[in-house]
């Protein structure tokens, strides 16, 4: 009788313990888009030699697209206000880039939004210039945020950008 309940025991303890084993791991808290994920993100400001005048900020963010919807347009909600974006499709160099002199490792040249397909790899830049009212459903405290729409629907979707390489400022005119 000892036997069997000692085997019993062990039993249980087993199979909680596989059970245990057997959980999902935890993913990370990162927030992702379904749509596309950050792969790098710049920021470098270009500081004017007039006396008094701010900084103005420039930003590139390399984002890989992950969906087949198509997207249709781009909007940046930085410091600055909403933004539109230029969309840029990015082609790998071949030959060694130099990290020192903050080379970019790529060449872009500029495509419709329409023309993102599944996995590119395009550079967005917000340009300043136009005005663009700010939609009513995009939250005021939504900073360093991207914002698209996709082709035929009206729903602003949004893919956060949490880390920048802050690049060496650029002396202006």
């Amino acid at each position: 009788m000892p036997d069997k309940l000692v085997t019993l025991l062990l039993a249980v303890c087993l199979a909680v313990a596989m059970n245990a084993c057997a959980q999902p791991k935890k993913t990370s808290s990162k927030k992702q888009s379904v749509y596309a994920t950050v792969l790098e993100a710049r920021r470098q400001r270009l500081v004017s030699a007039m006396p008094g005048a701010q900084p103005i900020n420039n930003y590139r963010v390399l984002v890989i697209w992950k969906s087949t919807k198509v997207p249709q347009s781009f909007f940046w909600r930085g410091e600055d206000g909403w933004i539109n974006c230029l969309v840029n499709e990015v082609h790998k160099k071949q030959r060694f880039v130099n990290k020192e002199t903050e080379e970019l490792w790529y060449t872009a040249a500029e495509i419709a939004p329409e023309k993102v397909k599944k996995n590119d790899t395009i550079e967005l830049i917000p340009v300043s210039g136009g005005r663009f009212a700010t939609p009513a459903e995009i939250p005021a405290q939504a900073k360093n945020t991207l914002f698209f729409q996709l082709l035929n629907d009206t729903k602003w979707q949004a893919l956060p950008v949490n880390k920048f390489k802050q690049l060496k400022d650029v002396q202006g005119p």
